[in-house]
């Protein structure tokens, strides 16, 4: 049941879990229920709030309420298994002993018709003894949000919850790095477009934080009104005056897939 190394564990499939052999006629009447399932199912709010983490999310209880009135409509019931456990010892970043935890699942899809099962995985890192449950938990709020495709206010996934990159600055002064907080509507805001941004105006436009923000006229990223592309278009010129003055080497933002 415990597994030393997880990396591998988890990349090997149980001997006990083949796949359950379906009807090929149930698929597509299971895919008509699952289909007025997704036209029941509402949008998730952010209902929680981590203290010390200072953030807000959804919670699970918000998710099984979503899913259960979704797939009670629509006559589908999900069942959920356990189909093997993994457990390994690690050190925090500050080096306290915690416990990782990963359960195999499978989720059974049953509708008058017949039933299709679906595996899944959890993980979890704990201090005492709540691992599995917390692994659980997360395997089933992720299946619920996947297979119901559940809108969520915040795509939690692009969320950084790491304490030590957490802004204790005072309102109104920028984080180091370009920009970890603002409005989530802002194109700086999503987490893949701000970590291309900082390394093609760093790394390749060769400018700083100070003439970045002196160029767009602005103390923040947040506080620029214009698109992506019209901040391009000023920093790219910014740039180029510094490489006509000797200092800094202008390439376009395409190269790192914007």
């Amino acid at each position: 049941m415990y597994a030393v190394n997880l990396t591998d564990w988890i990349t090997q499939t149980p001997a006990s879990t083949a796949p359950v052999q379906e009807p090929a006629s149930v698929a597509p009447v299971l895919a008509e229920r699952l289909s007025r399932a997704l036209s029941e199912v509402e949008p998730a709010a952010l209902d929680g709030h981590h203290a010390y983490l200072k953030y807000s999310y959804t919670s699970i209880g918000q998710i099984r309420a979503i899913a259960n009135r979704a797939l009670a409509r629509a006559g589908i019931a999900v069942v959920p298994s356990i189909r093997q456990v993994g457990r390994e010892a690690r050190t925090s970043e500050k080096g306290k002993p915690i416990q990782a935890t990963v359960v195999r699942m499978s989720f059974h899809i049953l509708a008058p018709e017949g039933r299709v099962s679906v595996a899944w995985v959890g993980e979890s890192e704990d201090t005492s003894d709540k691992g599995l449950a917390k692994a659980i938990t997360a395997s089933t709020k992720s299946f619920l949000l996947n297979f119901l495709l559940i809108p969520l206010a915040q795509a939690e996934e692009e969320r950084d919850t790491r304490p030590e990159e957490r802004d204790t600055r005072p309102e109104g002064k920028e984080p180091p790095n370009g920009d970890r907080q603002g409005p989530s509507t802002h194109w700086i805001s999503r987490r893949d477009v701000r970590t291309k941004f900082w390394t093609w105006i760093k790394g390749m436009l060769g400018l700083s934080e100070q003439e970045v923000h002196q160029a767009l006229g602005v103390d923040s990223i947040y506080n620029f009104q214009g698109t992506m592309a019209e901040a391009k278009e000023t920093l790219e010129a910014r740039a180029k005056e510094k490489k006509e003055q000797g200092g800094g080497v202008a390439k376009d933002m395409d190269a790192l897939g914007f």
